[in-house]
């Protein structure tokens, strides 16, 4: 199944002004990568494993269903920011402590005193 044809020009102009050879790159693009629908190269996994399980229970064979844990993936995002902010300030400090280390030993090596 291929879907098409469609008025290019009628459904890009509506949407914005486009130039001609921006139309005609836009539609050789869609037709160079337009494809048949081939359902043989799709598998479906799910249907599988389910006429798997209903074939085993056909045969009595128990099923074993593993217990969903329900995992909570909501974030605390103000203990997150927290612990950004205090990333910073750390490293806002350090660079301080850097720069008063650069200052003395600067001041020990000319002699000069420091006025802040």
């Amino acid at each position: 199944m291929k879907f098409g044809p469609f008025n290019w020009y009628q459904i890009c102009s509506s949407i914005k002004k486009v130039s001609e050879t921006e139309l005609k790159m836009a539609h050789m693009l869609i037709n160079h990568l337009s494809k048949t629908f081939d359902p043989t190269m799709y598998k479906d996994d799910h249907r599988e494993q389910l006429a798997s399980l209903i074939q085993k229970k056909i045969m009595g064979e128990e099923i074993n269903v593993p217990q969903i844990v329900n995992k909570s993936s909501v974030l605390d995002l103000m203990s997150a920011l927290q612990a950004s902010l205090n990333s910073y300030k750390k490293i806002e400090e350090t660079k301080k402590i850097k720069t008063k280390r650069k200052s003395s030993a600067k001041q020990i090596f000319t002699g000069a005193e420091d006025t802040a």
